[in-house]
């Protein structure tokens, strides 16, 4: 009894063994694969009807994991079947930075290089209050991150140097510094009288002690 000859796969390698006639009945073979293939069967031997124990092996272009699309992210492969040597880059939406490599590389074992990286939203450095004024802040994805607004204002009698309003960019910095609050024109001529009443007050008590020191 024998069965169909064998020939060699492509990308691999075949080794027989024949106890009686090649290709006959109890031989057996065996499929060797260069690296980034895989055989479909191991070994198939020739049964006692004319046939083959399994379907022909072959040589299959090793495959890895499908990869998940980041959350507020993106994923782009050089090759749809995501076998070896497939290269898959990551980027990430405006305002939003990698967390991890931003390429994977399916290598010839069928596992990627490098675990997968996710995508965290930009964070700004927090606000505090400008002295004598007030914060109030629509944050976005979080606290003081991307596209978070803070609006400023000063106590009465007090006035904003700076941006009334400043937000948080995608590249983590705010569109612009962070304003004080300075003394309004009328607070400053208050606090001058004020500043002149206690000197005039402090020469008139100074001159009366010396007329007492005299008599």
């Amino acid at each position: 009894v024998s069965c169909d000859p064998l020939k060699k796969p492509g990308h691999g390698t075949l080794e027989c063994n024949h106890p009686l006639n090649k290709f006959s009945y109890n031989s057996s073979c065996t499929v060797w694969c260069e690296e980034g293939y895989e055989p479909t069967a191991l070994s198939v031997h020739c049964n006692s009807s004319g046939f083959w124990s399994a379907t022909v092996p072959a040589c299959k272009a090793v495959t890895c994991p499908a990869l998940e699309i980041p959350a507020d992210g993106a994923v782009n492969c050089s090759l749809g079947e995501l076998s070896w040597g497939t290269t898959c880059e990551f980027t990430c939406e405006e305002g939003f930075a990698l967390t991890g490599p931003a390429t994977l590389q399916c290598g010839s074992s069928g596992a990627w290089d490098r675990q997968e990286p996710s995508c965290a939203v930009v964070q700004c450095e927090p606000l505090s209050s400008p002295e004598k004024g007030a914060l109030d802040c629509f944050h976005g994805a979080g606290n003081f991150t991307y596209s978070t607004a803070c609006h400023f204002s000063c106590l009465e009698g007090w006035r904003l140097n700076g941006s009334h309003v400043l937000e948080c960019g995608h590249s983590g910095n705010w569109s612009a510094s962070l304003p004080t609050c300075e003394a309004s024109e009328q607070v400053s001529y208050v606090s001058v009288g004020i500043a002149a009443t206690s000197a005039s007050l402090l020469s008139t008590a100074s001159f009366l002690l010396w007329l007492a020191r005299r008599f």
